[in-house]
């Protein structure tokens, strides 16, 4: 595991609060908690903080910016790990630490015990509940408890947590170990499962919920563009560098049919990428609420919910789409339904809500390429890193042993990892061979920041190494790493995220309940890992990890 240095940040979540200052004297004095009976935490995948600030004046007033009205906004919220991805994000939600902690580094990454690609909600201590698949799904990669193994732990079993998803690294990476239930779509029956390291069987409401018909139900429908025509000024519906789903259209209406007669596999997958995939998971949140009575007891509860679809449409459409501006409106107003259905089931002021993202976006790259910016694609950048990498060292060391190479897997998306067996064999330090490496590395115009991995530290400077810093595993990272330059993707995906810059680090965190200030604005450093960190305090409870993010001094919990 990570090895981190003694900081504020590194001390237990409970001793920090005798020492919050108060952000607003005109507050009062701080009063005993009111412990909410219900936290939901939302994600709204590939939600960048600059694109909600530009849909921001477009949407409605009982949704998002409700949160932001009744709640706290932390302004400046940033992922502190460049790992920008699906798996690392949820897996922070869920544990309160960044990805070189709880060890999801990325989707997936090369495992050097087995020789493999590892998939990060992969599971062999699992067995499938609802479908037939191989692997398993469950939370077994995770290193670190999450919020809620250590709600059941403090407060015991009585306390739900439940987690929902159409992706299923989203539902178990916030749900990890000892949930209660975790639900994922299977694409192949469009039907919600889980696996048996949650439940032996799917709950007889969730299997109702399936055999209802609901997602079946949006079979053929058409999403059309909501009708607010200033939400889409300055934005255009049809470029020629976005991609196309099943309905090969780049342009609105929609029809969300997968190119099917009746609904199969392709047609789940396109609603999936449509904003009624949505639609359907707040029906399932509701459902679950009511089921399982969340909420309804002084036994608090928690849901997690990942909402996909704006992270598909973002990737073929790209975020200054119709589409992608459409999801936006649109997911705000399932945030606005379920805060209403949240007053009416469990009661205003009894519950929580905080909202956050796994990673943001960048534009397309083509896009900003027609406005004179520096930007673009290297979709074979991976091998290119390989390439260099092995004639760098076969010049200085000559040809690795007989039937080896230098490198140990093809996939260089988080770096290099060097063949330790080889380099023994040649008599060779890691050192030398990483820093051969790393200087083979610096010298390629498509890298901005190359690392020895063994040689980062805390005390270093520069923002973008220490953004690799958190998201390195000495276990699982590589160990010569390097950021490519900005603006430039190494994917086939129209628009993607997964680098350290701003546009994909950044995201919204606002959080509304009992306990938290209204209508407070924080430009305080923080990331979504605060989430677990505010809610452990609401809940009276430790913070799932020593390394959990502590709250700043500005904030002010009554």
């Amino acid at each position: 595991m990570l090895a981190i240095k003694s900081t504020p940040v590194t001390k237990s979540l409970l001793s920090l609060f005798a020492g919050i200052s108060l952000a607003n004297p005109a507050m009062g004095q701080a009063e005993e908690l009111v412990e909410p009976r219900l936290i939901v935490v939302v994600s709204i995948d590939q939600m960048s903080r600059w694109l909600l600030d530009e849909a921001l004046p477009f949407l409605s007033q009982s949704g998002i910016k409700r949160l932001m009205r009744e709640g706290v906004d932390f302004a400046a919220c940033a992922y502190k790990h460049a790992n920008t991805e699906t798996g690392p994000g949820h897996a922070t939600i869920g544990t309160g630490v960044a990805c070189g902690v709880h060890g999801i580094i990325a989707n997936d990454w090369y495992d050097r015990e087995t020789g493999v690609l590892t998939y990060c909600a992969s599971d062999p201590g699992a067995r499938p509940v609802g479908y037939e698949a191989s692997p398993a799904h469950g939370p077994g990669r995770m290193l670190v408890p999450s919020l809620g193994e250590t709600l059941k732990a403090e407060r015991g079993a009585d306390c739900k947590v439940l987690s929902f998803s159409w992706k299923n690294r989203a539902a178990i990476l916030m749900a990890g170990r000892g949930a209660d239930l975790a639900a994922w779509m299977d694409f192949a029956d469009g039907e919600f499962v889980s696996s048996s390291s949650y439940v032996e069987e799917l709950p007889a409401w969730l299997r109702e919920f399936n055999r209802s018909g609901r997602v079946q139900s949006h079979f053929a429908k058409t999403w059309e563009r909501e009708d607010k025509d200033a939400a889409f000024l300055g934005l255009v519906d049809e470029r020629p560098w976005e991609g196309v789903d099943h309905d090969r259209r780049r342009s609105f209406p929609h029809p969300i049919d997968g190119g099917l007669e009746n609904p199969g596999p392709r047609f789940y997958d396109h609603i999936y990428k449509s904003p009624f995939g949505d639609q359907v998971l707040s029906e399932l949140a509701k459902a679950a609420i009511i089921a399982e009575k969340l909420g309804d007891d002084d036994n608090p509860d928690l849901l997690y919910l990942s909402y996909s679809a704006n992270d598909e449409i973002g990737h073929i459409f790209g975020p200054l789409s119709w589409e992608v501006r459409d999801c936006y409106l649109k997911v705000d107003h399932q945030i606005s339904d379920l805060l209403e259905f949240l007053d009416e089931q469990v009661g205003k002021g009894r519950y929580s809500l905080m909202l956050s993202s796994d990673h943001g976006i960048g534009p397309i790259p083509e896009s900003l390429r027609a406005a004179g910016e520096d930007a673009g694609r290297e979709p074979l950048l991976m091998r290119k890193i390989f390439r260099v990498a092995d004639s760098a060292m076969r010049r200085k060391f000559g040809s690795p042993p007989a039937g080896q190479k230098y490198w140990a897997t093809p996939s260089a998306e988080w770096g290099v990892h060097l063949n330790l067996q080889a380099l023994a064999d040649r008599g060779i330090t890691k050192a030398d061979a990483s820093r051969v490496v790393a200087s083979a590395l610096e010298a390629l115009t498509e890298t901005t920041r190359v690392a020895i991995a063994d040689d980062l530290d805390w005390d270093e400077p520069d923002p973008l190494l220490l953004a690799l810093l958190a998201g390195r595993n000495p276990e699982r990272s590589g160990d010569v790493l390097y950021l490519g330059r900005k603006h430039w993707i190494a994917s086939t995906s129209r628009a993607t995220h997964g680098s350290a810059y701003d546009y994909d680090r950044r995201v919204p965190l606002l959080v509304m309940g009992p306990g938290i200030p209204a209508g407070l604005v924080l430009e305080d450093q923080a990331s979504p890992g605060m989430i677990a960190s505010i809610a452990a305090r609401l809940l009276g409870i430790s913070a799932p990890s020593p390394a959990c993010e502590q709250l700043p001094g500005s904030l002010q919990l009554r």
